[in-house]
């Protein structure tokens, strides 16, 4: 089984029971940080910081990781290329013994498919619109060199937008890999017309 990797929990200020329960987990590295609105790119941050691996790959709370995620990168994993992962829906929470195969609670597949299909022969001009935080992964370095997530976005937003932006403007690629997928739990989530603001606006600064 492949065993090259290394887990980190951060948790944005959550009373659930988290820390309690990962605390039983051996290996797994938890981040902690006071409840202050919704701070997922500043969560992440602590994650990065603290990451050994030449790769990070972001997995949000909301989401079940195909038990074979992790190898179906393996093979697509370069130190210049940001890979996409695959999000299908489901509506609820499965129990720990329900993991296993979870292909028959997808009640939709990935909104952004068709595109990631036809990527290799229709490149869209702004690949970086087509990422999600729900399964993304990049390379840590050039992930640093432009300043890992930009903190200032709060609320649902276009954070995963922005920082592979930069990541693309500093030189990075980007693919989909079709064959990396995960559950995403589908629930309803605001909309930060800042956040769509504050990412407009820098796209426009950096001539995109």
């Amino acid at each position: 089984s492949f065993k090259d990797f290394e887990i980190s929990i951060t948790d944005d200020g959550s009373s659930d029971g988290t820390k309690e329960y990962v605390e039983k987990v051996k290996g797994v590295r938890y981040l902690w940080q006071e409840k202050k609105g919704f701070r997922l790119a500043r969560s992440k941050n602590m994650g990065i910081k603290q990451a050994k691996g030449k790769y990070f790959l972001s997995i949000e709370g909301d989401v079940i990781p195909h038990q074979d995620l992790l190898r179906s990168y393996l093979p697509h994993l370069d130190e210049k290329t940001i890979l996409l992962g695959v999000r299908h829906e489901i509506k609820r929470r499965p129990k720990l013994d329900e993991l296993n195969d979870l292909s028959d609670e997808v009640v939709s597949l990935d909104f952004r498919l068709e595109t990631l299909r036809k990527w290799k022969d229709e490149t869209p001009e702004k690949p970086y619109m087509y990422a999600s935080g729900c399964n993304l992964l990049l390379p840590t370095q050039a992930l640093l060199n432009v300043g890992m997530w930009d903190e200032e976005y709060q609320g649902y937003g276009k954070d995963d937008y922005d920082v592979c932006m930069r990541m693309f403007k500093n030189g990075c690629k980007i693919r989909p890999v079709i064959g990396a997928y995960a559950y995403h739990i589908d629930h309803p989530h605001g909309h930060s017309q800042a956040s769509d603001d504050r990412f407009y606006a820098k796209e426009k600064e950096l001539g995109l």
